[in-house]
C-alpha cells in the first residue's frame, strides 16, 4: 500500500518493490486500486509485467565405471525438456559418437566393446552449457 497525496495539478511518481515474485514467475499481472479519503476507489487497467527467465542451474555430468571395457554410463541432469547433444571424441578431437536428445532421464548406456583402447572425451553441450569429461577405455 502506498500513501496517496491529496489533489495535484503536476504528475507524482510512485515506486513499489514486489517482494513475493518466485524465482520461477516470469509474468506478472499488475493493477492499482485508488482509495479515495472519502472511501471510494476505483481499479486501474491491469498491466503486465515480463521478466527474463534466470538460469540458475548447473549441468550435472558424470561417467562410469571409469575406466570401463566395455559399457559405460554417462549420467547428466538437466531440466526436464531442455535439448542437448552429447559427443563422444578421440584425443584428436575426431567425432566417435554424436546423438542429440530431449532431457528426460539423462541416462545413456554405451556400448563401447568396439573401440580401442585409449581416452575419450565425452561432451555435452545444452541451451545454456557445456561440459567435458575424459573416460578411459581398458
Amino acid at each position: 500500500m502506498v500513501s496517496g497525496n491529496g489533489n495535484s495539478q503536476h504528475q507524482i511518481d510512485y515506486s513499489y518493490i514486489d517482494n513475493h515474485i518466485g524465482k520461477t514467475q516470469n509474468t506478472i499481472f499488475y493493477r492499482l486500486k485508488q482509495i479515495d479519503f472519502d472511501g471510494a476507489f476505483e481499479y486501474s487497467s491491469i498491466r503486465v509485467v515480463h521478466f527474463k527467465k534466470e538460469v540458475d542451474f548447473t549441468m550435472g555430468l558424470t561417467a562410469y565405471p571409469n575406466p570401463f571395457s566395455n559399457e559405460v554410463t554417462v549420467a547428466l541432469s538437466l531440466p526436464l525438456g531442455e535439448t542437448y547433444n552429447l559427443e563422444v571424441t578421440n584425443l584428436n578431437r575426431l567425432p566417435i559418437y554424436k546423438e542429440d536428445y530431449t532431457f528426460t532421464t539423462g541416462i545413456h548406456k554405451l556400448d563401447l566393446s568396439e573401440w580401442s583402447s585409449g581416452i575419450y572425451i565425452v561432451r555435452v553441450v545444452s541451451n545454456h552449457e557445456t561440459k567435458r569429461i575424459k573416460i578411459i577405455k581398458q
